[in-house]
């Protein structure tokens, strides 16, 4: 299955909500950091956002996925847009990250972290990120109290450790963290550069995906966007800023 949902998602914008407007305004949330800033860019899928880091900052990315065609993804984008020269690849598991302590400015992951879960990644994450540097994170979570049996029980599913915003800044606190800031982001960013190009992808891939596997696959795909065209108001993606306590 797996290879299959990297069939239907290879050459899509993104991999998850997000938008470029997002990441700046989660960005903007980031005080004093040196003209230079080292951002390690976890779960970067092909790099729409690793790619709008490098226009927000005159610092380096390590953009880190363990989904080698993504990584190409990124290289020809860089190369493209005029930053390879800052926008480092790396293929690695986001538990096992070969890379040294206190030696990042800034932790960044949009759409990502639930590969290794909210509270646990921010601990795992944290001895990467110098005294002082920043953490900025993009979670699925619950925006109102008690919904619906659909999303509770889609999301129950698929994601069972997903929280609602108050318990996930509890965790952010809890894992060395102080609070800078969270926003919700806007539905377009489900929309625009994810669900919208999903969509319009299922067709020909259904037909070029054959067996009961890949049916499910674009039955599932199709109840979650309806589930969310439906039930928007009740979960969101939200991005979480703390900064690294001494």
């Amino acid at each position: 299955m797996s290879d299959l949902i990297y069939a239907l998602h290879d050459d899509m914008p993104r991999q998850g909500p997000g938008d470029a407007g997002s990441t700046r305004r989660a960005w903007e949330l980031l005080r004093a950091l040196p003209p230079a800033p080292r951002v390690l860019d976890l779960g970067c899928g092909p790099g729409a956002q690793s790619l709008d880091l490098a226009y927000l900052t005159r610092g380096t990315i390590q953009a880190v996925d363990n989904h080698l065609p993504y990584l190409a993804e990124l290289r020809r984008r860089a190369r493209r847009a005029g930053v390879r020269r800052r926008v480092h690849p790396l293929c690695a598991d986001l538990e096992q990250l070969p890379l040294a302590p206190a030696s990042f400015d800034v932790l960044w992951a949009e759409a990502a972290i639930y590969a290794v879960g909210f509270a646990r990644a921010l601990r795992r994450w944290r001895p990467l990120l110098k005294p002082g540097g920043y953490v900025a994170v993009s979670e699925v979570s619950w925006l109102r109290p008690e919904p619906p049996a659909p999303p509770r029980a889609f999301w129950r599913q698929a994601y069972p450790g997903m929280q609602d915003v108050q318990a996930n800044l509890a965790d952010l606190e809890a894992a060395g963290y102080e609070r800078v800031g969270y926003f919700v982001l806007p539905e377009s960013a489900w929309w625009e550069e994810y669900y919208h190009p999903l969509q319009r992808r299922l067709g020909a891939f259904a037909r070029r995906q054959r067996g009961p596997e890949a049916a499910d696959l674009v039955d599932a795909t199709r109840a979650e966007i309806e589930l969310y065209r439906t039930y928007a108001r009740y979960y969101g993606c939200v991005f979480y800023v703390g900064r690294r306590t001494a």
